[in-house]
């Protein structure tokens, strides 16, 4: 069976980028969406407001303004990677994404929706979470996020 090839580059670590993105999914993400004031529907579509309410008074309401404002930016970034990500019957990179991680749907559902078997399944995942990895990275920079979240692995 050929294993489909992930865009990363080789010094990168599939498994462990892999794992990464199951943990900044699973753990992190939820702290970026409390703080910018989303939820996981949200990422549906990658319309989030980047817009601050009011002016920020003192260093305290200034930097509290900067921690939303970055928090907007980060999930802005997720939305759109992805948004970006493969849509191809054979590495449909979108779906298993938002099915998995949006929509918050078992395995085996997602599985059934894009039609692979259990074990195949987790490599077609395993590459939607090294692609997710890279494109993060690019819409992070185009969304000014100050401090970059790098989930690949070397």
């Amino acid at each position: 069976m050929k294993m489909a090839a992930c865009d990363l580059p080789i010094d990168f670590d599939r498994d462990a980028t892999a794992d990464n993105v199951r943990h900044f999914f699973n753990y992190r993400l939820e702290s970026y969406l409390r703080l910018s004031g989303a939820n996981r529907a949200d990422l549906k579509s990658p319309t989030l407001s980047l817009a601050g309410s009011g002016t920020p008074v003192g260093n305290a309401a200034e930097t509290k303004m900067t921690n939303i404002i970055e928090a907007e930016a980060v999930c802005q970034s997720v939305a759109k990677a992805i948004d970006n990500c493969s849509h191809r019957a054979k590495q449909p990179s979108y779906t298993v994404l938002k099915e998995c991680y949006i929509d918050g749907l078992k395995d085996f559902i997602v599985a059934q929706h894009v039609g692979f078997a259990k074990t195949r399944f987790q490599e077609i995942k395993k590459e939607a979470l090294c692609e997710f990895a890279e494109r993060f990275i690019y819409w992070q920079e185009k969304y000014h996020v100050d401090e970059l979240i790098d989930l690949r692995a070397k």
